[in-house]
């Protein structure tokens, strides 16, 4: 198995995602309604999918002047489903954890951390990334439905801006896609040669970062620590990179996490909400013919005991490095931490260099 996709719909009522009030010059250039009447900016609009119109026979639609006629459907942005989905692992994290060795690790390796991913920099040092396994597509409504303008006022005080427009649909379906790629989620690396470390080297070789996973995961955690290289030996991916490859067991509780997670989303507002009403999955092994278009092969998701049951042939693209692999590696670490060493060297001798020349420039107007 390379890949798992899926595909979900969602029923709700009402907005869940709002878009910046400047859209409305998007929808008047479309010639898309009439935005134009609302001042001050007191407008809320929905999210929105823009799109050519076709007629039955697929061809483009013009209008009268021979330009293209547009339209649009509500949606729901990738980035406020991928919040929705995991909120209820995660409210927020504050990068307040990085100053405890622990705390950073333990978020770091937790099963929001490995399946959300996360970027954190230190200043005038290095940063950690760990790139989702989940790719999401935006949710697009897919039952017709339109958005209406409504006129509403606040209360108190009557002012300019007292009277404002808000977009208002009723019931919605949409409709989103999404991929897991158990690549990425493996693979931890621990090594800032391609600029990707997602842990600190340290945890690795001190054993921290061993024990949190035996925290976290029990027995079911057995990783390999050490040099891996991408069996695919091409370019770059021949260069060996230090880090935790997690065993199949984990992958496959931490891909069941995610699926787990996607089924039970759900996206609430003070008047709106929106949830996951169906799921169906399909496993990739040949990408030309598993993939969203072919209607083989889609398992459908009823209940959270029909993931769990799932057990899924993971393919693993690396191999522990040989040694003479390693020993290479070791001297491109060697070359690079030296050039990085004198680049920040440069850099401070030139920010004093400024430093004085500013002092001297002021003493002289003195």
């Amino acid at each position: 198995m390379k890949q798992i996709i899926f595909k979900a719909t969602m029923n709700g009522e009402g907005i869940v995602n709002f878009d910046d009030n400047s859209q409305k010059y998007t929808l008047n250039k479309l010639k898309i309604g009439d935005y134009s009447k609302t001042r001050n900016d007191n407008i809320k609009l929905c999210k929105k999918t823009f799109f050519k119109k076709k007629d039955s026979n697929g061809n483009f639609i013009k209008d009268e002047d021979g330009n293209d006629v547009y339209d649009y459907c509500v949606k729901i942005s990738a980035d406020c489903i991928r919040k929705a989905i995991f909120s209820n692992s995660v409210e927020s994290v504050n990068p307040i954890i990085l100053k405890k060795d622990l705390m950073a690790c333990t978020y770091m390796l937790s099963p929001v951390g490995q399946c959300r991913g996360y970027l954190y920099t230190v200043k005038d040092d290095f940063a950690y990334k760990r790139k989702s396994p989940l790719t999401i597509t935006d949710a697009n409504e897919i039952s017709g439905a339109k958005s209406e303008l409504e006129i509403n006022s606040t209360s108190g005080d009557r002012n300019a801006t007292s009277m404002f427009y808000t977009e208002k649909v009723g019931k919605t379906e949409y409709e989103f896609f999404g991929v897991i790629d158990p690549k990425t989620l493996m693979f931890n690396v621990a090594d800032p040669i391609f600029d990707r470390m997602g842990i600190h080297p340290d945890w690795v070789t001190n054993g921290l970062a061993e024990q949190v996973l035996h925290n976290l995961y029990g027995d079911m955690a057995k990783p390999t620590i050490g040099y891996f290289t991408s069996s695919q030996k091409c370019l770059t991916s021949s260069i060996s990179e230090f880090g935790i490859m997690l065993n199949k067991e984990l992958v496959n509780y931490l891909i069941k996490y995610i699926l787990i997670n996607v089924m039970k989303c759900s996206i609430k507002r003070n008047t709106a909400f929106a949830n996951v009403t169906s799921l169906s999955i399909k496993v990739v092994d040949n990408i030309f013919e598993d993939n969203f278009e072919s209607p083989n092969g889609w398992i459908d998701i009823n209940s959270e005991d029909d993931i769990k049951k799932l057990d899924f042939d993971i393919y693993n693209p690396y191999v522990l490095s040989t040694e003479e692999e390693v020993k290479e590696m070791e001297s491109y670490k060697e070359e690079y931490n030296k050039k990085l060493s004198e680049m920040k060297d440069e850099k401070n001798r030139l920010k004093e260099e400024k430093a004085k020349n500013k002092k001297s420039k002021k003493n002289e107007e003195s």
